[in-house]
Protein backbone atom coordinates (compact mmCIF):
# COMPACT_ATOMS: atom_id res chain seq x y z
CA UNK A 1 0.00 0.00 0.00
CA UNK A 2 1.51 3.67 -1.03
CA UNK A 3 1.98 6.34 1.90
CA UNK A 4 0.32 9.52 1.59
CA UNK A 5 3.30 10.99 0.32
CA UNK A 6 3.80 8.32 -2.27
CA UNK A 7 0.31 8.35 -3.71
CA UNK A 8 0.64 12.45 -4.29
CA UNK A 9 3.64 11.74 -6.42
CA UNK A 10 2.18 9.34 -8.18
CA UNK A 11 -0.48 11.44 -8.83
CA UNK A 12 1.56 14.44 -9.71
CA UNK A 13 0.25 17.23 -7.30
CA UNK A 14 2.50 20.19 -6.12
CA UNK A 15 5.19 20.11 -3.42
CA UNK A 16 2.49 22.09 -0.89
CA UNK A 17 -0.58 19.51 -1.36
CA UNK A 18 2.46 17.12 -1.03
CA UNK A 19 3.53 18.35 2.55
CA UNK A 20 0.14 18.45 3.18
CA UNK A 21 -1.04 14.90 3.01
CA UNK A 22 2.54 13.89 4.63
CA UNK A 23 1.92 15.64 7.53
CA UNK A 24 -1.55 14.05 8.06
CA UNK A 25 -0.21 10.57 7.63
CA UNK A 26 2.61 11.60 10.24
CA UNK A 27 -0.10 12.90 12.85
CA UNK A 28 -2.25 9.58 12.15
CA UNK A 29 0.44 7.38 12.72
CA UNK A 30 -1.14 4.04 14.47
CA UNK A 31 -4.06 5.45 13.69
CA UNK A 32 -7.04 3.27 11.71
CA UNK A 33 -6.06 3.76 8.02
CA UNK A 34 -8.66 4.91 5.85
CA UNK A 35 -9.84 2.64 3.50
CA UNK A 36 -8.73 1.63 -0.14
CA UNK A 37 -11.65 3.47 -1.39
CA UNK A 38 -11.21 6.87 0.18
CA UNK A 39 -7.64 6.91 -1.07
CA UNK A 40 -8.92 6.31 -4.55
CA UNK A 41 -11.00 8.73 -4.28
CA UNK A 42 -8.39 11.34 -2.69
CA UNK A 43 -6.16 10.34 -5.95
CA UNK A 44 -8.98 11.28 -7.93
CA UNK A 45 -9.63 14.66 -6.55
CA UNK A 46 -5.73 15.40 -6.85
CA UNK A 47 -6.37 14.39 -11.13
CA UNK A 48 -8.99 16.49 -11.81
CA UNK A 49 -7.62 19.51 -9.62
CA UNK A 50 -4.89 18.93 -12.12
CA UNK A 51 -6.71 18.73 -14.87
CA UNK A 52 -8.46 21.79 -14.10
CA UNK A 53 -5.51 23.97 -14.22
CA UNK A 54 -4.67 21.84 -17.99
CA UNK A 55 -7.98 23.57 -19.01
CA UNK A 56 -7.32 26.80 -17.96
CA UNK A 57 -4.05 27.00 -19.27
CA UNK A 58 -5.96 26.01 -22.29
CA UNK A 59 -8.48 28.44 -22.45
CA UNK A 60 -6.00 31.13 -21.51
CA UNK A 61 -4.19 30.03 -24.60
CA UNK A 62 -7.15 30.00 -26.96
CA UNK A 63 -8.25 33.93 -25.42
CA UNK A 64 -5.24 35.08 -26.50
CA UNK A 65 -5.42 33.38 -30.43
CA UNK A 66 -8.77 35.09 -30.52
CA UNK A 67 -7.29 38.65 -29.15
CA UNK A 68 -4.87 38.28 -31.26
CA UNK A 69 -7.01 37.28 -34.64
CA UNK A 70 -9.55 40.27 -34.04
CA UNK A 71 -12.10 38.14 -32.01
CA UNK A 72 -12.48 39.90 -28.78
CA UNK A 73 -13.64 42.20 -30.15
CA UNK A 74 -16.51 40.26 -32.10
CA UNK A 75 -19.84 39.73 -30.02
CA UNK A 76 -21.19 36.17 -28.55
CA UNK A 77 -23.30 35.82 -31.96
CA UNK A 78 -20.75 36.76 -34.10
CA UNK A 79 -18.42 33.86 -32.46
CA UNK A 80 -21.01 31.26 -32.56
CA UNK A 81 -22.12 32.17 -36.37
CA UNK A 82 -18.34 31.48 -37.20
CA UNK A 83 -18.21 28.26 -35.05
CA UNK A 84 -21.28 27.40 -36.93
CA UNK A 85 -20.16 28.56 -40.31
CA UNK A 86 -16.78 26.07 -39.62
CA UNK A 87 -18.59 23.39 -38.66
CA UNK A 88 -20.67 23.55 -41.69
CA UNK A 89 -18.17 24.25 -43.60
CA UNK A 90 -18.95 27.13 -45.55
Amino acid sequence: MLSFKEHAKKFNLDEEEQEILADFEANHAGKPQITEERRKELASLANASSMEGIMLNTMQRLSADAARAGASEMSLDEINAEIDAARNGR
